[in-house]
């Protein structure tokens, strides 16, 4: 069944949400008015549902077929929801979004699923087949790394900065070996 709490006070709606999450196993979406009341109530649901994971899906800030592309970190954020969405669609979380940012186009959910790579400390891979899924994946090569979706290559190092990360990661190549 569908639960719908509108008009409700600030913070008394992630009351309401989170008791209704109590009584779910899957996944509920929240649609805020706007990208501030997003963000708090993301914040709040840190408080009313712990242990609940929270995943927000932002806006674009640009519209479409704008000469502008969108920032690369809100770019990140939502391939980040995304492709957890993708993964597992079934699992218990929030997901809170605004009305803007639910009509924008995403990718389908089969690309997401199956356009990532897993690498493990000791792995092998070839560091040149791995630079170009990054270029062919929307990573941008840069000298130095500082946002989301960009990778730095020197010598066997490279560095890149997934989406939905707080930090970059270093990776050293030691022939095939990582």
């Amino acid at each position: 069944g569908r639960t719908v709490v509108g008009g409700a006070p600030e913070g008394l709606d992630a009351f309401l949400i989170a008791g209704v999450m109590e009584k779910t196993d899957g996944p509920i979406l929240v649609i805020a008015r706007d990208d501030l009341r997003r963000t708090r109530l993301a914040q709040h649901f840190q408080f009313t549902a712990p242990g609940v994971p929270v995943l927000e899906l932002p806006a674009w800030d640009c519209l479409p077929y704008d000469r502008v592309s969108p920032k690369s970190d809100i770019v990140a954020a939502r391939l980040d929801t995304l492709c957890k969405l993708a993964q597992s669609p079934d699992e218990k979380r929030i997901v809170v979004t605004t009305a803007n940012a639910a009509t924008q186009r995403v990718p389908q959910q089969e690309m997401l699923r199956t356009s990532g790579l897993q690498l493990r400390v000791g792995g092998s891979v070839a560091q040149d087949d791995f630079n170009r899924f990054l270029a062919n994946n929307g990573y941008h090569r840069t000298g130095t790394v500082r946002e989301p979706g960009e990778f730095a290559v020197r010598g066997g190092i490279v560095d890149l900065f997934p989406p939905g990360d707080d930090n970059p990661l270093r990776l050293a190549f030691f022939g095939e070996e990582r």
